[in-house]
């Protein structure tokens, strides 16, 4: 299947999602052969209230990712770029990514976001683990789903930072559960509270955070909290071990004396023992 504008041919490579709204495709434009996404909206009141949003967009040139957009056969068709790479969901949950390459992931994606300059609808689309792509030197780009894109004027800021405080959280779940380094977990909680007005905003707090972590002694960053924190997370652990052998102790004690109690009880039953009155009937040797 070939899907034509004026000056460009895409072949439609698979078919992503279709439904009685839209349907989705990845594609590859046929004299670059780079791929994308295509999206078809063919519901018509999508079409009238999204159409000036979209057109909007031709005129953002920063918002590169949005490659075109245009009409044919009573539909809309939206033009975007397809990330090439691997998602960072794949990639934490097969590689054991270190805290100085996390960061790293971290730090591109809000550099992407600022570069790309989209409107709050599209940066929401993408703030995922599945559409946030990496490149082998840990560049980022994205995908894009569109869907219900005939409520984009709902999606506001405060989404986007939602969709930033899950992407952080995916990114840094160890550090952030177990408090482990408070210059990140202070960026986190200002990031999931609101506290930052916008994306530059976020960069430079996050660029300063970067910096901090980057000064701290190994040491500090290997155990939760300080050196106090650490030689109590030693003792912790012997003392559940203690814990442990304790218990093994008192149900091997338990064992013993069932053992103990059973065959005295069998002992007792099997004495032999001698009675010289049945009744009134006196029993007398022979």
């Amino acid at each position: 299947m070939m899907i034509q504008t004026l000056g460009k041919r895409y072949e439609v490579l698979q078919y992503e999602h279709s439904d009685s709204n839209m349907e989705r495709f990845l594609c590859r434009e046929e004299k670059s052969h780079g791929r994308c996404t295509i999206v078809r909206i063919r519901n018509k009141m999508w079409i009238t209230k999204a159409m000036e949003f979209l057109m909007v967009q031709l005129e953002n040139h920063h918002f590169t990712d949005f490659i075109s957009c245009f009409a044919g056969e009573e539909s809309l068709y939206i033009v975007m770029a397809y990330a090439e790479g691997i998602s960072l969901a794949e990639k934490l949950q097969n590689e054991d990514c270190l805290l100085e390459e996390r960061l790293a992931m971290g730090k591109n994606i809000l550099q992407k976001i600022l570069i790309q300059d989209m409107p709050a609808y599209f940066l929401q689309d993408c703030l995922s683990g599945e559409n946030v792509i990496l490149m082998p030197d840990l560049e980022v780009g994205f995908r894009y789903r569109l869907s219900g894109i005939s409520g984009y004027d709902k999606v506001k800021y405060v989404h986007v930072l939602k969709g930033l405080g899950r992407l952080f959280e995916l990114l840094f779940f160890r550090e952030i559960k177990q408090k482990m380094i408070p210059p990140l977990n202070r960026f986190y909680h200002s990031l999931a509270t609101g506290r930052y007005k916008d994306m530059l905003e976020i960069y430079r707090e996050y660029t300063e955070m970067w910096n901090m972590v980057q000064n701290m002694p190994s040491e500090e960053i290997q155990m939760p909290g300080t050196r106090l924190f650490s030689l109590w997370d030693k003792v912790r652990k012997v003392f559940v071990l203690l814990k442990k052998i304790l218990a093994f102790f008192l149900m091997l004690c338990a064992i013993l004396f069932l053992i103990y109690t059973v065959r005295r009880q069998m002992q007792e039953d099997g004495e032999k023992r001698i009675f010289e009155y049945i009744g009134t009937l006196e029993i007398q040797d022979r």
